[in-house]
């Protein structure tokens, strides 16, 4: 094996930070480039180390909102026309997404057909065939 230990958070950081600097490239203005890597280090490599490291936490719900004002405020002042789209996907995924979710689970059913596993029946010794599971 080679000498790099690199853990796997950081290659999605790194391919994150490689494509927002990429994409950066074509931009105007330097508060947009910064805001663009900005966004890109904290959704990639730190957020996702942070959020497993406070799993079932009770502070998680703060983080969450906390995390969504930091998104809006460093786009507010990077690229203010990208607010609306990412208020609305953030509720979208937050509030919107799980509330159907957990509405549609009244309508969750189980279905039976011929893709059901084998039912056993049991070979009676007068030659009959019962089914075990009706009794």
């Amino acid at each position: 094996s080679s000498g790099i230990n690199a853990e796997w958070p950081l290659r999605p950081g790194n391919a994150a930070i490689l494509a927002a600097v990429c994409l950066a490239s074509r931009l105007d203005d330097l508060n947009n480039v910064m805001g663009t890597i900005i966004i890109a280090v904290l959704t990639y490599g730190i957020i996702p180390p942070v959020r497993k490291r406070m799993a079932g936490s009770k502070v998680m719900p703060l983080w969450t909102l906390f995390l969504l004002t930091s998104s809006v405020y460093i786009s507010y002042v990077s690229v203010p026309i990208v607010i609306v789209p990412l208020i609305i996907s953030a509720v979208a995924c937050l509030v919107i997404v799980p509330a159907f979710f957990v509405h549609l689970q009244k309508q969750k059913d189980n279905i039976f057909g011929p893709w059901d596993e084998a039912v056993l029946k049991d070979l009676g010794c007068n030659g009959g065939v019962r089914d075990i599971y009706a009794e």
